[in-house]
Protein backbone atom coordinates (compact mmCIF):
# COMPACT_ATOMS: atom_id res chain seq x y z
CA UNK A 1 0.00 0.00 0.00
CA UNK A 2 1.57 3.28 -1.04
CA UNK A 3 1.59 6.24 1.25
CA UNK A 4 -0.83 9.03 0.35
CA UNK A 5 0.69 12.24 -0.96
CA UNK A 6 0.73 14.97 1.59
CA UNK A 7 -1.60 17.70 0.45
CA UNK A 8 -0.88 21.21 1.63
CA UNK A 9 -3.06 24.24 1.15
CA UNK A 10 -0.93 27.34 0.64
CA UNK A 11 -1.92 30.68 2.22
CA UNK A 12 -2.56 33.81 0.14
CA UNK A 13 0.67 35.45 1.24
CA UNK A 14 1.41 36.85 -2.23
CA UNK A 15 -1.85 38.75 -2.58
CA UNK A 16 -1.23 42.48 -2.73
CA UNK A 17 -3.40 44.72 -0.70
CA UNK A 18 -5.30 47.27 -2.75
CA UNK A 19 -6.75 50.38 -1.34
CA UNK A 20 -9.92 51.86 -2.71
CA UNK A 21 -10.97 55.25 -1.77
CA UNK A 22 -8.90 55.65 1.36
CA UNK A 23 -8.77 51.97 2.37
CA UNK A 24 -12.18 51.72 4.03
CA UNK A 25 -13.36 48.75 1.90
CA UNK A 26 -10.19 46.67 2.30
CA UNK A 27 -10.52 46.07 6.00
CA UNK A 28 -13.27 43.44 5.50
CA UNK A 29 -11.31 41.74 2.71
CA UNK A 30 -8.16 41.68 4.82
CA UNK A 31 -10.08 40.11 7.71
CA UNK A 32 -11.54 37.47 5.42
CA UNK A 33 -8.11 36.72 3.97
CA UNK A 34 -6.64 36.44 7.47
CA UNK A 35 -9.45 34.08 8.56
CA UNK A 36 -8.91 32.10 5.37
CA UNK A 37 -5.16 31.82 6.08
CA UNK A 38 -5.87 30.74 9.66
CA UNK A 39 -8.37 28.13 8.42
CA UNK A 40 -5.90 26.91 5.83
CA UNK A 41 -3.20 26.59 8.51
CA UNK A 42 -5.58 24.54 10.67
CA UNK A 43 -6.45 22.41 7.63
CA UNK A 44 -2.73 21.81 7.04
CA UNK A 45 -2.25 20.74 10.66
CA UNK A 46 -5.24 18.40 10.43
CA UNK A 47 -3.95 16.95 7.16
CA UNK A 48 -0.58 16.34 8.84
CA UNK A 49 -2.25 14.50 11.72
CA UNK A 50 -4.38 12.55 9.28
CA UNK A 51 -1.28 11.57 7.32
CA UNK A 52 0.45 10.32 10.46
CA UNK A 53 -2.67 8.28 11.33
CA UNK A 54 -2.69 6.83 7.82
CA UNK A 55 0.98 5.86 8.16
CA UNK A 56 0.13 4.09 11.44
CA UNK A 57 -2.79 2.30 9.82
CA UNK A 58 -0.58 1.25 6.91
CA UNK A 59 1.99 -0.14 9.33
CA UNK A 60 -0.69 -2.03 11.27
CA UNK A 61 -2.13 -3.51 8.07
CA UNK A 62 1.33 -4.59 6.91
CA UNK A 63 1.95 -6.32 10.25
CA UNK A 64 -1.46 -8.00 10.18
CA UNK A 65 -0.81 -9.16 6.63
CA UNK A 66 2.49 -10.78 7.64
CA UNK A 67 0.80 -12.47 10.60
CA UNK A 68 -2.00 -13.82 8.41
CA UNK A 69 0.51 -15.15 5.88
CA UNK A 70 2.40 -16.96 8.66
CA UNK A 71 -0.86 -18.35 10.04
CA UNK A 72 -1.87 -19.56 6.58
CA UNK A 73 1.42 -21.43 6.19
CA UNK A 74 0.99 -23.08 9.58
CA UNK A 75 -2.61 -24.01 8.83
CA UNK A 76 -1.56 -25.59 5.53
CA UNK A 77 1.06 -27.71 7.30
CA UNK A 78 -1.51 -28.68 9.95
CA UNK A 79 -3.93 -29.65 7.22
CA UNK A 80 -1.36 -32.05 5.78
CA UNK A 81 -0.65 -33.53 9.21
CA UNK A 82 -4.35 -33.95 9.94
CA UNK A 83 -4.74 -35.76 6.62
CA UNK A 84 -2.03 -38.22 7.67
CA UNK A 85 -3.64 -38.76 11.07
CA UNK A 86 -7.05 -39.39 9.49
CA UNK A 87 -5.50 -41.87 7.04
CA UNK A 88 -3.78 -43.72 9.90
CA UNK A 89 -6.99 -43.80 11.96
CA UNK A 90 -8.84 -45.26 8.98
CA UNK A 91 -6.20 -48.02 8.76
CA UNK A 92 -6.47 -48.72 12.49
CA UNK A 93 -10.26 -48.88 12.35
CA UNK A 94 -10.14 -51.22 9.37
CA UNK A 95 -7.60 -53.47 11.12
CA UNK A 96 -9.56 -53.48 14.38
CA UNK A 97 -12.78 -54.31 12.57
CA UNK A 98 -11.08 -57.15 10.68
CA UNK A 99 -9.64 -58.57 13.94
CA UNK A 100 -13.00 -58.36 15.71
CA UNK A 101 -14.65 -60.19 12.83
CA UNK A 102 -11.97 -62.87 12.99
CA UNK A 103 -12.35 -63.12 16.77
CA UNK A 104 -16.10 -63.56 16.44
CA UNK A 105 -15.55 -66.29 13.86
CA UNK A 106 -13.01 -67.99 16.15
CA UNK A 107 -15.35 -67.76 19.11
CA UNK A 108 -18.13 -69.28 17.03
CA UNK A 109 -15.80 -72.17 16.08
CA UNK A 110 -14.77 -72.66 19.73
CA UNK A 111 -18.41 -72.55 20.81
CA UNK A 112 -19.32 -75.15 18.18
CA UNK A 113 -16.47 -77.41 19.35
CA UNK A 114 -17.54 -77.08 22.97
CA UNK A 115 -21.10 -77.96 22.07
CA UNK A 116 -19.89 -81.04 20.11
CA UNK A 117 -17.70 -82.12 23.02
CA UNK A 118 -20.58 -81.64 25.47
CA UNK A 119 -22.85 -83.60 23.17
CA UNK A 120 -20.27 -86.41 22.88
CA UNK A 121 -19.82 -86.48 26.66
CA UNK A 122 -23.54 -86.63 27.20
CA UNK A 123 -23.89 -89.51 24.70
CA UNK A 124 -21.09 -91.43 26.41
CA UNK A 125 -22.59 -90.94 29.81
CA UNK A 126 -26.00 -92.08 28.53
CA UNK A 127 -24.58 -95.46 27.42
Amino acid sequence: MSRPTRAKVLPFSGVRKRKRGGGNGNHGVERRLRRLEISQGETNRRLGRLESHLVGIESTLASASRIFEAMEERLESLEGAIGLVVERLDQLIEGTTRERTRSIERMALVQARIERIELDLQRRSDR
